[in-house]
Formats: structure tokens, sequence, C-alpha cells
């Protein structure tokens, strides 16, 4: 999938049922996407395995769904120095 271009398809086209966004490359749904409305949380489907996507606090979590809800498989920001990381730009250094 080298060069590849990602676009969003528009919710409830493509296969996708409703309010899920088919994530498509050349035509083809490689992905879907759903929102979930009543918190701050998402789930992707790539291929077989559904992510779950979510907040701790100010930081962005993600876990596959068949792991136990307190496992996070993206942790919410590295530690360096007893502060979390934050994020990185590669034309502006570190923000938060």
């Amino acid at each position: 999938m080298e060069g590849a271009v990602l676009e969003l398809g528009k919710a409830g086209t493509s296969g996708a049922g409703k309010g899920v966004v088919p994530v498509l490359s050349d035509g083809t749904v490689v992905a879907t996407l759903r929102a979930a409305n009543w918190k701050e949380s998402a789930t992707a489907v790539v291929g077989d395995r559904t992510w779950v996507f979510g907040k701790q606090g100010r930081e962005l979590t993600a876990r596959w769904e068949a792991d136990p809800g307190s496992s996070v498989r993206l942790p919410p920001g590295r530690r360096r120095g007893g502060r979390a990381a934050g994020c990185w730009s590669w034309t502006a250094g570190p923000w938060r």
C-alpha cells in the first residue's frame, strides 16, 4: 500500500452502515470509522481488527476491542523527567 492515498467517504455509503464512515483507497473500503456521540471516543475497523480510541484526561488512548478496557496500546504520553513528553512537531519542536 506504499504511496496509497486514503480518503474518507460519506457516512453510510460504500456498504458502510448508518453513521459509519468508510475509509477508501482507490474506491475500495480499507477501513471504517464510527464516532460515539455520547463521549469522546471512536472505533476504527481495519481488516479484522477493531480499535477503540478514547481519552484519559487530556491524552488520546487506543486499544484493540478484544483487550480489556484497562489496557492501553497507545499510552497517554511517555514520561520524561516526571512530565509527560507531549507532542512533537518536526517544524516547531515539542509543544503541549
